[in-house]
């Protein structure tokens, strides 16, 4: 009987491959998932097997700390546009990592050995000289959420279900939800499935993937500044310090 989901993997880092590829699954009848290439070049591809496959109507949230596997299932289904991603854009980690164990439990190491690719070929991983990584929000979708703060990340990494959350007033619809929760990007996602459900269609609910791409680099070129003036401090720190020697 259900007519439509909302996922919501906002401040979710990943996990293991396999379970993301499923999930995956669940919504594609058929095509690539994710396409892993090592360091010597060689390819392992993994495609939607399901002969069933669920094909109600979904939105994903995510945000800036969507990471890795979750990307992966993110990016699968955007590609095959079978979802709408509402939200921002996500962290940007599209590596596969081996831990190595040192001998005599001395500690570990951490290997990039693979590299993610998605169905259409982006590698989504964030590098210092890349202007795009992970996944975007879909167009007309970008919605930030200025509550993204300690109380909303707990909230979503807790274990009680958002229909016990202390929802006093219209439950869960976007009139209770606008009431009782500071979370904008779970009222779009609604409103979202809600249109869809109602009347065959997606309503927009946010912004343009350009708003979002000027955005992006608004958030990059302020950490710029606040590591230059950071730099600059340190730099009038020393500065100071040997005109104090010279006295």
């Amino acid at each position: 009987g259900m007519k439509g989901a909302i996922i919501d993997l906002r401040f979710c880092p990943g996990g293991s491959l396999e379970p993301a590829t499923k999930a995956a699954d669940l919504f594609l009848e058929e095509g690539q998932i994710v396409r892993i290439q090592d360091r010597d070049g060689e390819q392992r591809i993994i495609r939607a097997t399901q002969d069933i496959h669920w094909q109600f109507p979904l939105v994903i949230l995510v945000n800036e700390a969507t990471a890795s596997a979750a990307e992966i299932l993110c990016g699968a289904l955007q590609d095959h546009e079978r979802v709408i991603i509402l939200g921002t854009r996500t962290f940007g980690k599209g590596s596969v990592q081996s831990l190595l164990h040192i001998n005599q439990k001395l500690g570990a190491i951490r290997l990039t050995t693979a590299q993610y690719f998605l169905p259409k070929g982006k590698n989504i991983d964030r590098s210092p000289t890349s202007s795009s990584w992970g996944i975007d929000a879909t167009d007309g979708y970008f919605v930030p959420n200025e509550s993204e703060n300690l109380t909303l990340k707990n909230r979503l990494q807790g274990t009680r279900p958002i229909d016990q959350a202390p929802l006093s007033v219209g439950g869960l619809t976007v009139d209770g939800l606008s009431k009782n929760l500071n979370d904008p990007q779970l009222v779009a996602g609604l409103e979202a499935i809600e249109s869809k459900v109602g009347s065959g269609a997606f309503k927009k609910m946010g912004r343009s993937r350009t708003e979002l791409q000027k955005h992006i680099m608004q958030q990059e070129l302020k950490r710029q500044q606040s590591t230059l003036l950071e730099k600059l401090i340190e730099i009038q720190s020393s500065v100071n310090n040997l005109a104090n020697d010279d006295k």
